[in-house]
């Protein structure tokens, strides 16, 4: 080989290896329950408790242990600290604190400084703007301003306001609000959540725990009677649907709804994650996570954006145009067929250099 067979070489080879380098990190790069039950506190100082039982006919105060079913014919007062095993039933209001074995029953309301804890139902006749937690269902005949817990459905006859909050800690229960949702309602998956309405100044919000689905929000143009959303995490792509969503698929989610169509919507945001585990597992980016909704036959990708990340998520958020059954999937980025072109032009020019330098110089 001459020195300009040699340096003719070199030159090509400069030009085109910052090309092929280019090309290279690139391909590297994208291959790489049960029910709940509430804490209920056991005092180590009963002797400092007062036993009672049956029927009480004033408002209970101070240190009270339930030792049976009890009937209390007046509050529970704001300096109140009710422990004990058995039904209450309150027919006044409860401002203090209540942790009860049993079922509690409040004809009025579970009032701003009161806290109620039961491992059975809690009904209260009036409005919630305390604390309610309660193993099983919960009844509210009025509003809730307040904190409601439930490992059962629970049941509002006004409305969830701003500031309150609902959350159903068992997969497969329902929430049914007579009237509108303005605070916070978090449900497990496989949940029915119903509302007497939604308002456009009052978008319908529901947060998932315990689901690849983090959360739905409608907002509506005009006010809509009677909405319900079921959310239903799938194990497996629906039998009546033949197509395969693109990529690679890691769940399925269906989110169906009554008496609100794609009319009535301003805007539908769906919030989702992905585990960081998966997405290692299936060499996937967190940048190619794609969100598909199955409509009229075909999978079409919402357009997503990531909104956050820490130890073992990846949270995503879409808008969608409605809903149905949607699918969570990621693709693996390919290389550009333009680079991939001119990176075997590349190799094969240099190895044709290579090849004429050795014959000349041999």
């Amino acid at each position: 080989m001459n020195g300009k067979s040699i340096l003719t070489a070199f030159v090509l080879t400069s030009m085109l290896l910052p090309i092929m380098a280019v090309a290279v990190p690139i391909a590297s790069a994208q291959q790489p329950g049960e029910g709940w039950i509430p804490d209920i506190e056991t005092p180590d100082n009963w002797d400092e408790y007062t036993e009672i039982s049956g029927a009480y006919s004033e408002d209970l105060s101070g240190k009270v242990q339930i030792t049976a079913d009890t009937n209390v014919a007046g509050d529970v007062s704001i300096d109140a600290d009710v422990r004990g095993t058995g039904d209450l039933t309150v027919s006044g209001s409860v401002s203090g604190s209540v942790q009860i074995t049993g079922d509690v029953s409040v004809s009025v309301d579970v009032g701003a400084g009161g806290s109620v804890k039961a491992s059975g139902n809690v009904t209260a006749g009036g409005s919630v703007s305390g604390t309610v937690e309660a193993g099983e269902s919960v009844t509210v005949s009025g509003t809730i301003s307040g904190s409601v817990t439930a490992g059962g459905s629970v049941t509002v006859g006004g409305s969830v306001e701003a500031g309150g909050s609902v959350t159903l800690t068992t997969p497969g229960v329902t929430l049914d609000v007579s009237g509108g949702i303005a605070g916070d309602v978090t449900v497990t998956e496989d949940a029915t959540v119903n509302v007497g309405y939604v308002k456009p100044e009052n978008p319908m919000t529901v947060s998932v725990e315990a689901s690849a689905l983090t959360g739905v929000s409608i907002s509506v143009h005009n006010e809509v009677a009677n909405v319900s959303i079921d959310i239903v995490k799938l194990a497996e792509k629906p039998v009546e649907i033949e197509p395969t969503p693109p990529g690679v698929v890691c769940n399925y989610i269906r989110i169906d709804t009554e008496n609100v169509i794609e009319a009535d919507i301003s805007i539908a945001t769906i919030e989702f994650k992905v585990e960081k585990s998966w997405l290692v597992e299936v060499e996937i980016s967190a940048d190619d996570v794609i969100l598909s909704r199955y409509h009229d036959g075909n999978w079409v990708p919402l357009t997503v954006e990531q909104i956050g990340e820490d130890t073992t998520y990846v949270y995503y958020r879409t808008t969608t145009p409605g809903f149905s059954t949607f699918a969570i999937s990621g693709e693996k980025a390919e290389l550009p067929l333009m680079l991939i072109a001119v990176a075997v032009v590349a190799i094969v020019i240099v190895c044709g250099l290579i090849a004429v330098t050795r014959k000349r110089g041999g």
